[in-house]
């Protein structure tokens, strides 16, 4: 159960990070929680959970789910952003190589 609480408390805090459109944050929270997610995987068939860890393990889930959809929805503008950014600089080198 630790790993899905601290889980629990990336996730928040990787929303917290988006609400405040910290996404270098978010980033390096999401690699922490690729890695605690690879160390579940591995501990997950070891360990059986009693009905009451079961209970919170699906009450976690569940959280973390609502709040990966938010932090998606924050992000929509920003990834518009750097597509838009990425779209001009690559018609701003296409110019220079055509007037160069």
């Amino acid at each position: 159960m630790e790993y899905y609480e601290t889980l629990a408390q990336k996730s928040a805090a990787m929303l917290a990070a988006a609400r405040r459109n910290e996404w270098d944050t978010v980033t390096a929270l999401e690699v922490e929680c690729s890695a605690l997610i690879t160390r579940l995987k591995a501990t997950v068939a070891k360990n059986k959970l009693n009905p009451h860890s079961q209970t919170r393990k699906a009450e976690i889930i569940r959280r973390i789910l609502l709040e990966d959809a938010e932090i998606r929805d924050l992000a929509q503008p920003h990834l518009a952003s750097l597509a838009r950014l990425i779209r001009v600089t690559g018609a701003q080198k296409r110019i220079e190589d055509a007037y160069s």
